[in-house]
């Protein structure tokens, strides 16, 4: 047996990895910086009468206790999502490679999910199961109720998050709805249906079962995920929209998102008012974003579809899984590092429960949650809303806007990482060159209302400051 190539592979082999392990470190902070720094590079507008500051939450000795006048329910439900052509063929393309340079290429920077030779055709779903937490606000028997609100939270993606990042506002909720003028505004006149699911490739939805075209096909367990885009998580929200008026009287919707996801809830609102697009029974009126990134986020597209796909590919090979290995390693320590430096203005507003939270999320289900996080970071989101903001034109649906009061950016520190561009005037940050000073005065502009108000905390508002937070929308839906 002629041991000496298969040596020399492996050697080689072990070297590239650690020269990979070496510079994962970095890219790892790199690409969560890159990810959030959009986020944080928020315009001040000084519009009179539309920018209202709400006072902050008194400090408790435990930002994870919060006292309840609703029951939060457990609930579970389904969603079969048809894989696009490219979905199909992104899984289908998995023949190995025989030669070294095949292996070292596959190992380090593509996923394979099937080692047989089946075909996958078209007309190929994928079935999920999971879960989404349901509150009932101000259902009072003696209450006459005029109209009842459909909530639906869209949490963020990202290393172990799920829907437990709005539990802090869903007990926040519940409380401040019967506070002082919210009371009197709210009751005998509104009552309102909080849903927060885990959105697909997060939390318990990350147990997709794939169908093959066909009455006789068998189930198989999908244990690596194809590349979700925004149609993916916004179709699976209206289905869970559709069922929940199945058992519930829906009068009007209202989407609620943070910072890079908002894409989907604007998408969600566009498709409810086209009528091309019908969606569910009742329609969206409004939706609210917290943490918005700049305008141009928002009106041209950051990536094309070959690069997002390219860098999911990366992603989803060894970098991506050195990268997320690096996140959870020391039960989280470089999640709450991370978290501490760049998404909260203060670090004990984050509480005890949130690295192990993350940690814990991103762990379970074998750690599936990664793939959701990858095509994040590969720029899914990052299409473009012009499209959904033309449709959203002059609608009936009120666009508001929530900001935190700490506007730190965030600056990437890796050279290693980063390419310089020169500077042309379209990269000018001066209102100058630009019709509008910010998303919110778009939307205005775009005939939809824009309200904003600024409360505390710095990104992750609704875990920050969840009493702020709850007041705003209080004020928005009222």
């Amino acid at each position: 047996m002629n041991w000496r190539p298969q040596l020399q592979y492996s050697i080689f082999t072990v070297l590239l990895m650690g020269i990979v392990c070496e510079t994962c470190a970095f890219q790892a902070e790199y690409c969560f910086l890159q990810s959030f720094k959009s986020q944080q590079q928020l315009i001040t507008s000084d519009v009179t009468g539309r920018r209202i500051r709400l006072s902050a939450c008194p400090k408790e000795k435990n930002r994870d206790e919060y006292v309840t006048n609703s029951t939060v329910t457990r609930c579970r439900s389904t969603f079969c999502l048809p894989l696009s052509s490219d979905q199909i063929k992104f899984i289908a393309t998995s023949k190995r490679s025989t030669n070294v340079l095949g292996k070292i290429s596959r190992t380090l920077f593509f996923w394979q999910n099937f080692d047989s030779d089946d075909k996958i055709s078209t007309g190929t779903s994928v079935t999920f199961t999971y879960d989404y937490d349901l509150m009932k606000v101000g259902y009072d028997s003696r209450s006459r109720v005029l109209n009842t609100t459909g909530i639906v939270l869209i949490h963020p993606i990202g290393v172990g998050i799920s829907k437990w990042f709005y539990e802090r506002l869903m007990s926040s909720l519940a409380t401040t709805y019967y506070e002082g003028d919210f009371r009197k505004q709210n009751q005998r006149k509104n009552r309102f249906l909080v849903i927060a699911p885990d959105l697909l490739g997060s939390g318990s939805a990350c147990n997709a079962t794939m169908y093959k075209a066909g009455a006789d096909s068998e189930p198989v367990e999908m244990t690596k995920y194809p590349l979700f885009n925004i149609s993916d998580w916004t179709s699976q929200i209206q289905h869970l929209m559709e069922d929940v008026e199945k058992t519930h009287v829906i009068d009007q919707w209202c989407v609620v998102a943070n910072g890079g996801c908002s894409p989907i809830a604007l998408q969600i609102a566009a498709k409810s008012v086209n009528s091309q697009h019908p969606i569910n029974h009742a329609q969206v009126s409004n939706v609210i974003l917290s943490s918005v990134p700049r305008l141009p986020f928002f009106l041209r597209p950051n990536n094309t579809p070959a690069k997002v796909q390219k860098s999911y590919r990366i992603l989803c090979g060894l970098p991506g899984n050195l990268f997320w290995w690096y996140a959870c390693r020391n039960e989280g320590a470089f999640i709450q590092k991370f978290s501490e430096k760049n998404l909260v203005a203060d670090p004990n507003n984050l509480g005890e429960k949130w690295r192990l939270d993350c940690y814990t999320n991103a762990k379970m289900n074998g750690g599936r949650s990664k793939y959701s996080t990858f095509a994040f970071l590969a720029g899914t989101l990052q299409d473009g809303c012009i499209e959904s903001l033309r449709n959203l034109n002059g609608s009936d649906v009120s666009i508001d806007v929530i900001k935190g009061g700490d506007i730190r950016q965030n600056r990437a520190r890796s050279w290693f990482w980063q390419r310089k561009k020169p500077k042309t005037e379209e990269d000018d940050d001066t209102v100058t060159f630009r019709p509008y000073a910010s998303f919110r005065d778009y939307v205005e502009k775009n005939g939809n209302r824009g309200q904003e108000v600024v409360i505390g905390g710095r990104i992750s508002l609704a875990h920050e400051d969840p009493c702020g937070y709850s007041r705003a929308m209080w004020n928005f839906l009222t």
